[in-house]
């Protein structure tokens, strides 16, 4: 009766340690498909160490309730039991690196999500900054393109307002007109006053002669009663050239300007010639009544 009830016992045990093994696989598939969908094959591994630590103590387990029916294979269970154990230990840690290595490629992967991220950003911004440099890039092709129209149209008009200008040079200088650096000079014949010398300047597009510098006054000099375009007629005693510059280098006689004032003429000598008297260019200059008929220097500019 005893051994039938062992005997009873050892099936019902048997039958128990298949249906735990039947549930663990179905656990183990269960998990191995779930990790597998999650985690990859890399989670795959832990698990599959988990499980095989869950059946080596299912093993212990056994082992050490068979050990108290069979006393006298007890030294090759304890043996059995000692090798279980160092692997469940060389296991566990497996399991131990694993997860160590597991959280720091999570680590890894959690820092190239965020660089990546950034660089998104980066590259959205750099995108944003392309499309407005386009923008610009085409508004100042407009406004090139543009210039470039009115820099063709001033050089046509440049051209032939310079042939104009070669022509009348021409005709001037067949008209006995002076040529010098840039400028052209008409020598009169005939005598006028100082306002009807300046007007008839004007009418040939030209006006009474602009003593610049020294150069220009010692080449002039030797024109004698000539008048030229200094006149104090809008301020008494402040000189002015007919584009309305003040002067600044004067030419005087010894003694001039003096305004000599004519009985006959309501205001004094607030005309400039070029004094008969004169020894030296750089003295020659005298003021005289604007109504004295004197020849006269036109002066253009090429």
């Amino acid at each position: 009766m005893e051994m039938t009830e062992a005997i009873v016992e050892k099936i019902d045990d048997e039958e128990n340690n298949k249906d735990f093994e039947i549930h663990t696989s179905k656990t183990f598939n269960k998990m191995s498909i779930s990790s597998i969908s999650k985690e990859g094959s890399y989670k795959l591994a832990t698990v599959c160490l988990a499980v095989m630590c869950v059946i080596l103590l299912v093993a212990i387990i056994l082992f050490k309730s068979h050990s108290s029916n069979n006393t006298s294979d007890g030294t090759f269970q304890q043996q059995t039991l000692d090798n279980l154990t160092h692997e469940i230990v060389q296991l566990q840690s497996r399991y131990n690196n694993l997860t160590r290595d597991r959280d720091l490629i999570q680590t890894l992967y959690n820092n190239l999500t965020l660089q990546k991220s950034q660089l998104e950003d980066t590259f959205n911004n750099m995108t944003k900054e392309k499309e407005i440099l386009q923008n610009i890039y085409g508004h100042l092709n407009t406004e090139k393109s543009q210039l470039q129209s009115s820099y063709n149209n001033l050089t046509r008009e440049r051209d032939e307002l310079q042939s104009l200008r070669d022509k009348l040079v021409s005709r001037r200088i067949m008209d006995k007109w002076i040529r010098r650096k840039t400028s052209l000079y008409k020598i009169s014949v005939a005598k006028k006053s100082w306002s009807e010398s300046r007007q008839i300047c004007l009418k040939m597009g030209a006006d009474l002669v602009i003593v610049n510098d020294e150069d220009e006054q010692q080449f002039l000099a030797s024109y004698k009663n000539h008048w030229i375009g200094l006149s104090d007629t809008e301020e008494e005693g402040v000189w002015k050239w007919v584009d309305g510059t003040v002067l600044t280098n004067p030419y005087w006689a010894p003694g001039e300007p003096n305004d000599v004032d004519d009985a006959d003429e309501e205001d004094g000598e607030d005309c400039a010639e070029i004094s008969s008297d004169a020894t030296e260019f750089s003295k020659a200059w005298n003021d005289m009544l604007c109504s004295t008929r004197f020849q006269y220097i036109c002066e253009d500019h090429i």
